[in-house]
């Protein structure tokens, strides 16, 4: 295994990327079909194209979360782009804490 190999699996982590309740510009998600080895067991891997707001440039981050997984894989292509943060709640599947993303508005078109 290579020094950058699980970085480059993994990519860069919604949860670096923005600080908890930092709001920022939703523009397409993705879940990948198969899922990542963690050390916590294997973890569906959602890859978020994202802004930061006031900017056109975007760039993709990543979670492991199951919840955002799960609320991703509903998206529908008419609910991008949209502002949302991400936020740190007490899973009500699992009574533990969960990373979610939470809506905000819709974003600029």
């Amino acid at each position: 295994m290579g020094m950058f190999d699980k970085d480059k699996e993994i990519g860069r982590e919604l949860t670096t990327a923005f600080a908890e309740r930092q709001e920022f510009v939703l523009r397409a998600v993705a879940v990948d079909p198969e899922s990542v080895s963690t050390d916590y067991g294997m973890a569906d891997k959602t890859t978020l194209t994202v802004s930061v707001l006031g900017s056109d440039e975007t760039f993709e981050v990543t979670s492991l979360g199951g919840a955002i997984a799960e609320k991703c894989k509903k998206a529908d292509p008419d609910e991008f782009p949209a502002v949302v943060c991400w936020v740190v709640v007490t899973s009500k599947t699992y009574g533990k804490d969960a990373t979610v993303l939470q809506f905000i508005r819709e974003g600029a078109r």
